[in-house]
């Protein structure tokens, strides 16, 4: 069973809160004019298969739409010894529906998840808004010491050839150019190649068709760089809006596959409470956010198509 967002500006969701909550279907367009599916499709085998350790597998024929990774996106370990899988586990759990509220012209969901691996629970409730939709986020823990907080979001993007990606700084009255228009300097690399920095142009180039077929590349925007919007934007012109507000930093990574895990090429854009993809990383360098009993943490995305 699904639940249906339908936000401003022809902007909607559905999200199936028994496959950890994933948003299946984002689309634009549906009070008027022509359509778009924003997502790769959903078509993978569902409970997912397990590794050998029996830890459900992420990578898979068929996986598409937007999870919520967490408390990890790569396998790693936290100093307290904690072993934390590869994208974490609420994107394998299935998440409590806290209900949805009717109304007119729209409607809200809400669901939450409290983790295995680590005291935590995360609640996320989307709503709509003039522009579109809101996905809000709280997290808390009853631990009275503070726990590293990994989340990322995991949406796959649908990217036909031409699809690019624009930032944005964020600024007291409206978005400007991080620098130069469609420039983006500060990219670091995340895999393959760990490290490695990139000073291309995101606006202005096709970074699928610079990548071999069946290869990735994931990337970290700089943390010095104020960044605070990414627009995903294809050939035609269409563009989807992706912004994000929180009191806590909040830092971002861009992830391109032509094919080498997905089954068709993606985009993906991933706000996350830490810098790169391991937790256990993040903690090492004090790149990641923290949560306690005394100090829940929230933050929210907003969504807009052009």
């Amino acid at each position: 069973m699904t639940d249906r967002v339908e936000g401003g500006n022809g902007l909607s969701c559905v999200v199936d809160a028994r496959r950890g909550a994933r948003i299946v279907s984002l689309r634009s367009g549906v009070s008027g004019g022509r359509e778009t599916e924003w997502l790769a499709p959903s078509t993978d085998q569902w409970p997912p298969p397990t590794d050998r350790e029996g830890r459900p597998v992420f990578a898979r024929p068929g996986m598409g739409g937007w999870d919520e990774a967490f408390p990890t996106v790569s396998a790693s370990v936290l100093a307290d010894g904690t072993s934390l899988a590869d994208h974490g586990e609420a994107w394998s759990r299935s998440w409590m529906l806290g209900g949805t509220s009717d109304g007119p012209p729209t409607n809200s969901v809400t669901t939450s998840v409290r983790l295995t691996t680590m005291p935590l629970t995360v609640t996320r409730n989307i709503t709509p808004t003039a522009d579109g939709i809101r996905l809000g986020y709280r997290a808390t823990t009853n631990s009275t010491e503070p726990l590293p907080f990994l989340w990322s979001a995991h949406p796959q993007f649908a990217a036909e050839p031409g699809t690019t990606v624009q930032l944005l700084a964020s600024s007291a009255h409206q978005p400007q150019p991080t620098s130069q228009p469609g420039s983006a300097p500060g990219l670091v690399e995340e895999y393959p190649k760990p490290g490695t920095r990139h000073d291309f142009s995101l606006a202005g180039s096709d970074v699928l068709e610079l990548l071999r077929p069946g290869t990735s590349l994931k990337v970290f925007v700089d943390p010095h760089l104020d960044v605070a919007v990414a627009l995903l934007r294809k050939h035609d012109g269409s563009a989807l809006r992706l912004a994000w507000h929180s009191e806590t930093r909040l830092y971002l990574g861009l992830f391109w596959d032509r094919a080498e895990f997905a089954e068709d090429p993606i985009i993906a854009l991933e706000p996350s409470t830490g810098f790169g993809d391991s937790a256990g990383a993040a903690e090492r360098s004090g790149r990641i956010a923290t949560i306690s009993a005394s100090s829940p943490l929230e933050w929210h995305l907003d969504l807009s198509a052009h």
